[in-house]
């Protein structure tokens, strides 16, 4: 195969091998990404593989069928395989879902290597669709026009993204490319760049620093018509200024722009993270993080949100849009547009918050506050994101049992997205779990008898459970059928397939956090309440 020069038109591939395709596709790949919009079909009578360029240097890949009716879709193991070597569909938005799927996408960052993408590209060929031989594939290859540059919906139609970022909807909030922005006090200028992304909280800019003492090189500039959420970042950047796990912020200032009538916009400088922020980082690379590295960023967001916590204040909004990627994949806070302060013993309201992310009871409007607890939640969240390696729905408590990580992370996950009264009360209960050695370790405690103490049974037990009561109320004791403040006893039974948390269910997490309490509950086995019982 010719891979001197870019070549439009279709050929047949004269390849037989495997290998060899590979090593042409990924030259044709490196043309992608050289000359800018163009694109690329490898594909036999039935499947394709296209990939096409977005003139900076990322590429946006599809797999799919033929027959635009859909009368040949894929199974749901070959749908499973697709997913494996990370390709998405918005048709299969949950984890660990079957239905099946007819087209997959995928996009690749500028900083992928061809061979990379060439290799999952002759995977998905060979392994998924089942392609005989590459003798059989041909390929096509076109370009764009400028205007038309290509990218992917999700419903895998080519079609042209016009500006990535949709603009602000306030005109005031629009500033052309080229403008300037100075902070009168400080005396530094920015330059605006291309524009990041626009919503409630107002706009936010690419910016490089063009005059006045350095900060930094390109930064993001936020600006805002209403001072409000702009006060309350620049108090949290001011407040938490230091800390590893959070975006730092620079300065903030009002700025003038010219002109009649214009109204002031609030300024808030901070560092630009390369990667953009968590939510799109998952969809760019769809795969599960080791448990390693996201118990090592979870931690350092949760110190953060320590911090945050200890000073009296909640965030409310510690979603996947809102934790930013640095370019040597640490992750960082941003956006406090909508944290705040307890008022003395009065709770925050629950009355700002993203419903996606929000925990049921705040969504259904069965609470009206917002605790530490509820931040916590939050970061259980994204702890379970990060393994999963999605971030496209919440997870359940259900979900976590299905998570390729160990049981002693399960049972942090499930303590965090549980119910309120079970979860830490904050973040520095969480950290206490994660650190391992942080934690107290429970006192063993030898149960001599049975009188006078309430007992709880968890798991499966062989003999009748029934029997097992009458048992418990003969030796002076009495049976509970949860965990509570009196509880003095838990008999600890073989593994239950309804435990959520792998090795614990919902009454050994409920024993934690009692003990957390300072509440003191000794665990005994099956053969150790069959000898005080008299079983033998």
């Amino acid at each position: 195969m010719e891979r001197s020069e870019w070549q439009v038109g279709m050929r047949r591939f004269r390849i037989d091998g495997w290998d060899d395709l590979k090593d042409a596709l990924a030259g044709h790949i490196q043309h992608l990404k050289e000359g800018g919009f163009r694109y690329i079909v490898i594909s036999d009578s039935t499947w394709y593989v296209q990939l096409a360029s977005l003139g900076d240097g990322s590429i946006h890949s599809e797999a799919s069928h033929r027959d635009k009716e859909g009368a040949a879709r894929l199974s749901p193991s070959a749908c499973k395989r697709l997913l494996r070597l990370g390709w998405l569909t918005s048709e299969d938005p949950a984890p660990g879902a079957t239905r099946r799927a007819s087209s997959f996408l995928r996009r690749w960052p500028r900083t992928t290597a061809c061979d990379e993408i060439a290799d999952v590209s002759v995977k998905t060929l060979r392994d998924v669709f089942g392609i005989a031989s590459p003798a059989t594939l041909t390929i096509r290859r076109s370009e764009f026009s400028e205007r038309s540059v290509p990218t992917i919906k999700k419903s895998g139609e080519w079609v042209s993204p016009g500006n990535r970022a949709q603009p602000p909807k306030n005109p005031s909030l629009h500033l052309p490319a080229g403008s300037i922005v100075r902070n009168a006090h400080s005396g530094r200028q920015y330059r605006v760049e291309n524009l990041l992304g626009a919503g409630g909280f107002g706009a936010a800019y690419r910016a490089t620093q063009v005059s006045g003492s350095r900060l930094s090189g390109d930064c993001v500039l936020k600006i805002a018509t209403d001072p409000q959420g702009w006060h309350r970042e620049a108090y949290f950047g001011e407040l938490l200024r230091g800390e590893p796990g959070i975006v730092s912020v620079y300065e903030t200032f009002a700025w003038v722009p010219q002109g009649e009538h214009r109204r002031p916009l609030y300024c808030l400088v901070s560092e630009l993270a390369e990667g953009g922020d968590l939510a799109r980082h998952l969809r760019e690379r769809p795969v599960p993080w080791t448990e390693s590295r996201a118990r090592r960023e979870i931690t350092r967001l949760a110190r953060a949100v320590k911090l945050l916590h200890a000073s009296g204040a909640v965030h409310r909004d510690i979603t996947p849009g809102n934790v930013l990627v640095t370019p040597g994949g640490v992750l960082k806070l941003g956006d406090f547009g909508i944290a705040l302060h307890r008022a003395g013993s009065r709770n925050v309201a629950a009355d700002a918050f993203a419903p996606r992310f929000a925990p049921l009871p705040i969504r259904g409007r069965e609470t009206v506050s917002w605790k530490p607890a509820d931040d916590v939640y939050q970061l259980g969240q994204l702890f379970a994101f990060m393994l999963i390696g999605r971030a496209h729905a919440t997870v359940t408590p259900r979900d976590v049992k299905t998570l390729s990580c160990s049981a002693e992370v399960k049972a942090v996950i499930q303590r965090c997205i549980g119910e309120r009264r079970r979860r830490f009360a904050n973040a520095e209960e969480m950290l206490g779990a994660l650190g391992g050695s942080n934690a107290p370790a429970p006192r063993q405690r030898v149960v001599r008898s049975l009188r006078g103490k309430r007992v709880v049974f968890t798991g499966t037990i062989g003999i009748l459970r029934a029997k097992a009561k009458r048992l418990v109320k003969k030796a002076g004791g009495t049976v509970e059928n949860n965990i509570s403040r009196a509880t003095d006893i838990v008999v600890v039974g073989q593994h239950s397939p309804n435990w959520k948390a792998d090795k614990k269910g919902r009454k050994l997490l409920d024993v934690d956090r009692e003990r957390e309490l300072g509440h003191d509950i000794a665990v005994i086995s099956e053969r150790r309440f069959r000898n005080l019982v008299g079983l033998g």
